[in-house]
């Protein structure tokens, strides 16, 4: 198997996994009320009262 192929496969994989795992934490913290995404993006954790 070429390494070119090798490269091909893996880059995709990684693309894939990097879709899905960006997806996955947004549904948690939009289903769950986390506020997780929006302290990686703000910077600042915000507490619920």
């Amino acid at each position: 198997m070429p390494m070119r192929l090798v490269h091909h496969w893996l880059m995709w994989g990684l693309i894939l996994f990097s879709l899905v795992h960006v997806y996955m934490a947004v549904w948690n913290s939009i289903r769950n009320r986390t506020m997780v995404i929006e302290a990686v993006i703000s910077g600042y954790e915000v507490k619920r009262e």
